[in-house]
C-alpha cells in the first residue's frame, strides 16, 4: 500500500502538500490543490529515450516529404505540375511544426515538465493544431495568397515558470526556429547554386520568404501572436488575462479590419528590405506563390460581380 511519506512546500502558495511514495519508473506529476501549481515531476530516463526516439521518427517524416519532393522535381519530369505544390506546402507544415516545437522545448528547458505529459516534444504536428476552427480561417487565406499560417499552438503552464523573462524567451523561441530555417535556406542558396536548377532556386526563393511572412508576422503585437506574448510581459496581469481570453476574436476582429482597409499593405517595406539584403528575387518569389495559389482571387470577384448583377436585375 502506497504511503504518504513526502511533503513538499508550493513555491507559489506555501501550502504544505504531501505525496504518496512513487516508483521511479513512473511517469508522474504532482499539482498543489489549492493552486494547481506543478510542484514536481518524476520523468523517467526511459521515457525521455522513448520521446527522443518518437522525435526522429516523426522530424524524419517531415523532412522527407519536402526532400524527397524538392529531389524528383529536379532530376525527374514526371509530375512536375504537383511537385513545386508538395514541396512549397510541406515545407510550410514543417516550418509551423519547428516554431511550435522551439516554444515547447525551451519552456521544458526552463521548467515547465507539462509540456512532456502532452507529448509536445514528440515533433508530431497534430499535437499543435488544437481545433478545427483554428485552421479554417488560416485556410481560407491560404486559398486565396498561398501563404499557409494555420492557428497552432502550444498550450504551457505559466506558474511553472519562474519570471517574465522566461516566458518571453518561451514566446519569442518560435519566430527565432524560423529565423534559423531561413539563414540555412539563404546559406544553402549563396553557396550551392551550382547544384540546384532554376526551377528549383524559384522554389527555394519562395520558401524564404514564406519565412519572412512567418516570423514577420508572428512579430506582430496582436493577440494572440508571438509579438504580443513578448510585449505583454510588461503588462499588468489583469490586461493579460483579459485579451487571452479573447485573444481569437481580437485577432480575427484585427485582420479582417487589416485587410479590408489594407493595413497589411504597410509591412511591405519589411518583406522588400529583408528580399534586397539578403538577395532574393522578387521575380522567382511571385513565380513561386503561384504554384500555391488554388483559387484566383479576380475570379472570384468576378463571379461576385456576376452574381450581385443577376440579384439585382431579379430584384
Amino acid at each position: 500500500m502506497a504511503l504518504k511519506n513526502e511533503s513538499s512546500q508550493c513555491p507559489k502558495c506555501g501550502l504544505n502538500v504531501e505525496f504518496e511514495k512513487y516508483k521511479k519508473n513512473e511517469e508522474l506529476y504532482f499539482y498543489c490543490p489549492d493552486c494547481e501549481y506543478l510542484i514536481k515531476a518524476n520523468i523517467p530516463n526511459l521515457e525521455l529515450i522513448k520521446e527522443i526516439i518518437l522525435f526522429l521518427l516523426n522530424s524524419t517524416f517531415l523532412l522527407s516529404i519536402p526532400f524527397l519532393s524538392l529531389y524528383f522535381y529536379e532530376f525527374s519530369d514526371k509530375w512536375d505540375k504537383y511537385l513545386p505544390f508538395i514541396f512549397l506546402f510541406s515545407a510550410s507544415i514543417l516550418s509551423v511544426a519547428f516554431h511550435e516545437y522551439f516554444h515547447a522545448l525551451t519552456a521544458f528547458i526552463l521548467g515547465d515538465k507539462s509540456i512532456f505529459a502532452q507529448n509536445y516534444l514528440r515533433f508530431d504536428i497534430r499535437k499543435y493544431f488544437f481545433s478545427i476552427t483554428s485552421l479554417l480561417l488560416p485556410f481560407a487565406v491560404f486559398l486565396l495568397t498561398g501563404i499557409f499560417l494555420p492557428g497552432a499552438a502550444v498550450f504551457f503552464d505559466r506558474n511553472t515558470l519562474n519570471n517574465r523573462l522566461s516566458l518571453a524567451l518561451v514566446f519569442i523561441s518560435g519566430v527565432l526556429a524560423n529565423l534559423l530555417i531561413f539563414f540555412i535556406i539563404i546559406y544553402f542558396l549563396g553557396n550551392f547554386p551550382d547544384i540546384l536548377s532554376e526551377q528549383s532556386i524559384v522554389l527555394l526563393h519562395t520558401l524564404a520568404f514564406i519565412h519572412i511572412i512567418i516570423f514577420v508576422f508572428n512579430l506582430l503585437p496582436i493577440p494572440p501572436l508571438d509579438g504580443w506574448g513578448v510585449l505583454s510581459q510588461v503588462l499588468n496581469d489583469t490586461i493579460i488575462n483579459f485579451f487571452d481570453k479573447l485573444g481569437f476574436f481580437i485577432f480575427v476582429l484585427i485582420f479582417g479590419v487589416g485587410v479590408y482597409f489594407d493595413l497589411f499593405d504597410y509591412l511591405y517595406p519589411i518583406y522588400f528590405y529583408i528580399l534586397s539584403n539578403f538577395n532574393l528575387s522578387s521575380d522567382y518569389i511571385y513565380e513561386g506563390i503561384q504554384f500555391l495559389v488554388i483559387i484566383d482571387p479576380q475570379e472570384i470577384k468576378s463571379f461576385a460581380d456576376i452574381l450581385f448583377k443577376k440579384l439585382s436585375f431579379n430584384h
